[in-house]
């Protein structure tokens, strides 16, 4: 039985049986921030568990995505190394909500895997629960499963809590569950592997009795309305029912691992521990994961699910870029396979393809410079590592570091080749990657401490992660101690009550001092609005015993609102009438910009795709900043409709809805915006910027009506790192001043150049045209005065060991005019080096040229490096031509006439 098969039969069976076959809900759990992917069946149907949302079915099943790489359910160190832990897995489910219960639930599955299905009778060994505190054991579902056909008593097997007894928290739904394992041991012996945790007897089915309610003191209550959950590895069940030992050798991951294999010219042993087999395993489930991911709304990043699927991505192209050799992107090309042989299941995939290939394509380019800039830096640590050892030896003083290892006097192929394993033999001492050097790779290079370790295993070397991770703590402490400080006494006050805000209707309150720590005053109730959620702090002042205190920072401190003044002494003392009023133009100024976020939040959305969420923002009184997860530039079209669209919403002068209700209340509203990460209390406050339209759980200030916002215009957009865009813009005041001054510009520019509006644009294009022009003449005009020079150069050439060398300074304008004088040395010179240098804005600029029949002897990128120290500097290139700098201007000429003894160091 195929897999596309085996889940219809699946699904089918419990259709007729009377359950209603719903979709898979996403993988990105949008309306429970407690979860950062859905990672069981049951996850759609949490409100119906704790009874507080109802369905208009009491029977369901589905096949639903699943994703486990965090927290309690996380088998990604498995994965790969196994044959049947996954990040990515479905598990069909069927559910009763108050309907039936054990006896259907248990007959059912059995009636499915016996009968259906044909699985041996023999094989199959289930558990049931027994109390391990003396409470009741789950003797109901034992005699249930003792009456199917076919089951061997002895096959029904008793364990504790740990393994057979379900919660879905610290108090609320649980019960036990009886769960189903196969056994593939070839003599049927399987019985005491059942829950060891090993391939040869594995656990394919769960199902859950939900009866009780735990209370916080751990008792059970029953529940008055029962319930069944199960849940089954469609993977595992896949493997077993077509007779594979792997579920990666199954139909559901073979064309995958078969297109990998065609990609990077691998070949799957499907062996354990083969090192080439385990990649293909690590990529075929992790591009799994990614794309269905990303196809749902997730996107890589640098914090929550997005930091998650970030590493996943680098964990495997680090397999691929090592074990496998692949050092181009390879994951996004594996997309069209699961499109092919999943889309029909989940349209998601097929219908965001485009989307989900450009945006792990995105990030495969992005770490694989990464991975390049650190192996670059390692082998230099290795020369570090290995290198006086081999010099100090007589073998040979000049090495040159590859990824195969080290070549002896000269550079490959033309020397003497060392491979990593020989070179372990050779010389072990002292060969360790410091701390510092681990760290720096990490730190300054975005190289991965797990990939260091994994390239010195590999060259026979170790690796210092305690000095590392002390390095580490030492950044952390001092990324601490760097942030802005705010009354560091107030920070660990001890207030038990807290500051009641008043900001949402009041602009100024009497209120009474409840604490003074530094330049920070707590106040019992206040209007002011404390930074949170990416708005700014009011501003304002306090009025305190006749003294006038201006508020210039606000933070909340625990319950309590610190206000920070500006004052040298604060004189005022706990229990000392105050009043608070704040500044009304600036909480004008960030209600608008508060409120022109949702708009355009909801605008790209509706332009861009459903794929953007909202991954940062800043609200401030003069302007707004929106970070969201997109994968490429907006183009000028695009911009325009998000633009169009916010300012039209704007100008219907829409009411802003803002109540508090209770949370499970506020998620069922359609369309909500909620975000993982935030932490939300038992009562939410949600902004309504017309129902159809934007719905948002948001705690900050905002404008009445949407017409008070007036204008939004936005003046930037752009990357702020992989996958990750930035759009600032004004509103209100802001916008009208920006525009006017534009507008102003605009005016001087038709007067001066004398033309009209429409022609404005052609009119500069045309002087820049020319503008270029004549720069090109000039270019070309100092490159042949330039070149001019080169006559006495070649005639003051010399010859080192039948190599022809001319070198000399020239005046140059700029380093392409310098490069341009080079490339004609190296025309003239027929055969031989050059090394040309020029004083460019009073830096010593050097340019060194190698003819065609020498680059394999010598390398201008060496030799312009090596003469680029004695003038202060550095530099480097491609063997034929490379160029370098250096501060020392005044040690040009020496450089230049050391070019032949330089050249004479690398000719071996």
């Amino acid at each position: 039985m195929t897999s596309s098969e085996l889940r219809k039969s699946f699904l089918d069976f419990f259709r007729e049986r009377g359950h209603t076959v719903v979709p898979s809900a996403p993988v990105v759990p949008h309306g429970d921030p407690t979860l950062l992917f859905t990672n069981a069946g049951m996850n759609q149907f949490k409100d119906v568990f704790l009874g507080v949302g109802v369905r208009d079915y009491s029977r369901a099943a589905d096949t639903q995505k699943c994703i486990r790489v965090s927290g309690k359910h996380n088998d990604l160190e498995e994965v790969g190394h196994d044959t049947y832990h996954h990040t990515f897995f479905e598990m069909l489910g069927n559910w009763s909500f108050g309907d039936y219960y054990k006896d259907e639930a248990i007959a059912w599955a059995w009636e499915l895997l016996t009968k259906v299905w044909g699985l041996p009778a023999e094989r199959l060994h289930v558990t049931v629960y027994r109390s391990d505190d003396g409470g009741e054991s789950d003797q109901e579902a034992y005699d249930i499963w003792a009456r199917q056909p076919g089951l061997d008593p002895g096959h029904i097997h008793w364990f504790g809590a740990k393994d057979n007894f379900w919660e879905m928290g610290e108090t609320g739904p649980c019960g036990p569950c009886s769960e189903i394992h196969y056994d593939r041991t070839p003599d049927f012996s399987g019985g005491p592997l059942v829950n060891a945790g090993v391939p040869e007897v594995i656990e394919i089915w769960n199902l859950v009795f939900i009866q009780y309610n735990r209370r916080a003191d751990r008792g059970l209550d029953p529940l008055p309305a029962k319930h069944v959950d199960t849940g089954m590895g469609f993977e595992r069940i896949c493997a077993v029912t077509q007779g594979k030992a792997s579920n990666y050798d199954t139909d559901v991951f073979m064309p995958l691992i078969e297109e990998i294999g065609r990609l990077s010219g691998g070949t799957y042993s499907g062996v354990l521990e083969d090192r080439t087999s385990i990649a293909m395993r690590v990529l075929a489930d992790h591009v799994r994961t990614l794309a269905f991911s990303i196809a749902d709304g997730a996107s890589p990043g640098n914090a929550g699910r997005g930091y998650v699927l970030r590493r996943l991505l680098r964990r495997a192209v680090k397999y691929a870029y090592i074990e496998l050799g692949v050092k181009e992107p390879v994951l996004y090309r594996l997309v069209p396979v699961i499109v092919r042989t999943m889309g029909d299941v989940f349209p998601e995939v097929r219908t965001q393809q485009a989307y989900i290939e450009k945006i792990i394509k995105s990030e495969e380019e992005s770490f694989g410079q990464t991975i390049e800039r650190g192996i670059a830096e390692f082998n230099d640590r290795c020369a570090e590592a290995y290198g006086p050892q081999i010099i100090a030896s007589g073998m040979a003083q000049r090495l040159h570091w590859t990824e195969e290892g080290v070549w002896l006097h000269d550079p490959p192929p033309d020397g003497e080749l060392i491979e990593w394993p020989r070179l372990q033999q050779l010389y072990t001492a002292s060969a360790v990657i410091s701390g510092a050097d681990a760290f720096f790779l990490y730190d300054t290079c975005g190289f991965p401490l797990d990939l260091t370790q994994l390239l010195a295993r590999e060259r026979g070397m170790a690796v210092d992660v305690e000095g590392f991770n002390a390095l580490m703590a030492e950044q952390k402490k001092r990324g601490r101690e760097a942030r802005k400080s705010y009354a560091q006494e107030a920070i660990n006050l001890k207030f038990e009550g807290e500051t009641e805000f008043l900001g949402y209707t009041e602009h100024e309150a009497d209120a009474s001092v409840v604490a003074v720590a530094g330049d920070g005053i707590v106040l019992d109730r206040t209007p002011f609005y404390a930074e949170m959620g990416g708005q700014l702090a009011d501003h304002g002042e306090l009025v305190i015993g006749g003294e006038r205190l201006a508020v210039t920072d606000v933070h909340k401190v625990g319950s309590a609102f610190l206000h920070i003044v500006d004052a040298v002494e604060v004189n005022a003392q706990p229990g000392e009438p105050a009043h608070a009023e704040i500044d009304i133009r600036r909480r004008h100024g960030i209600q608008r910009n508060h409120s022109a976020t949702h708009i355009v939040h909801e605008a790209l959305r509706r332009v861009l795709g459903s794929h953007v969420q909202q991954a940062g923002s800043l609200v401030a009184p003069d302007h707004l900043r929106f970070d969201f997860n997109h994968f490429e530039k907006i183009g000028e079209e695009e911009m325009r409709a998000i633009e169009e669209m916010t300012n039209a919403k704007i100008r219907e002068a829409i009411e802003v809805r803002t109540e508090e209700l209770p949370i499970e209340d506020a998620r069922r509203i359609p369309n909500v915006k909620m975000f993982f990460g935030d932490k939300y209390g038992s009562r939410v406050r949600v902004v309504t910027i017309d129902p159809e339209f934007s719905v948002e759980f948001c705690g900050g200030t905002h404008v009445r009506n949407t017409a008070d916002i007036g204008l939004l215009k936005i003046t930037s957009e752009g990357s702020i790192q992989a996958g990750v865009r930035r759009i600032e813009a004004v509103t209100g005041a802001t916008a009208d001043q920006l525009l006017f001054r534009r507008y102003n510009e605009i005016e001087r520019l038709m007067k001066r150049l004398g033309v009209a509006d429409r022609d404005l644009y052609e009119k500069v294009e045309q002087l820049l045209e020319e503008k270029r022009a004549l720069e090109k003449e000039l270019a070309q005009a100092l490159v042949a005065k330039a070149s001019g020079g080169l006559d006495a150069i070649l005639s003051s050439a010399v010859e080192r060991d039948g190599v022809r060398i001319a070198s000399g300074r020239i005046a140059a304008a700029d380093m392409d005019a310098l490069k341009a004088v080079g490339d004609d040395l190296r025309n003239r010179l027929k055969s031989g080096i050059g090394m040309l240098g020029a004083d460019i804005e009073g830096k010593a600029t050097l340019v060194c040229v190698v003819t065609d029949d020498l680059v394999k002897r010598f390398s201008a990128g060496r030799i312009v490096g090596a003469a680029a120290k004695l003038v202060g500097g550095g530099g480097g290139g491609k063997p034929h031509m490379a160029t370098a700098g250096g501060k020392d201007v005044e040690k040009l000429d020496d450089a230049l006439a050391r070019t032949p003894e330089i050249v004479a160091e690398f000719a071996g």
